[in-house]
């Protein structure tokens, strides 16, 4: 997506549902940015990061994969190519407390 990054705060997590994935690496992150993001067009006040490996922990920092959603995704089965889209394979997060 580029730039200096966005804001967004955690709501949820929920299993993704990827085989082969347990424990963290199982677990996708639903998160609400400050503000709306628009990516080629698509709008989304929501997002959801996943992690980019099978046995990836979830830390205070790291690299995901990132999806920007017009509309709060709370399981794997609601995610699809009309509510969510996929915007980065390499994005950075890190946890700012607050």
């Amino acid at each position: 997506m580029g730039g200096d990054g966005y804001n967004a705060r955690v709501l949820s997590f929920f299993d993704n549902e990827i085989d082969g994935r347990d424990g963290d690496s199982a677990l996708s992150v639903l998160i609400e940015f400050d503000e709306e993001i628009e990516f080629k067009g698509y709008l989304g006040k929501f997002g959801f990061i996943t992690s980019r490996w099978e046995g990836q922990t979830w830390e205070t920092e790291g690299v995901v994969h990132v999806y920007i959603c017009n509309s709060k995704i709370q399981t794997a089965a609601e995610k699809n190519n009309v509510n969510s889209y996929w915007v980065e394979s390499h994005a950075s997060y890190k946890w700012i407390p607050g």
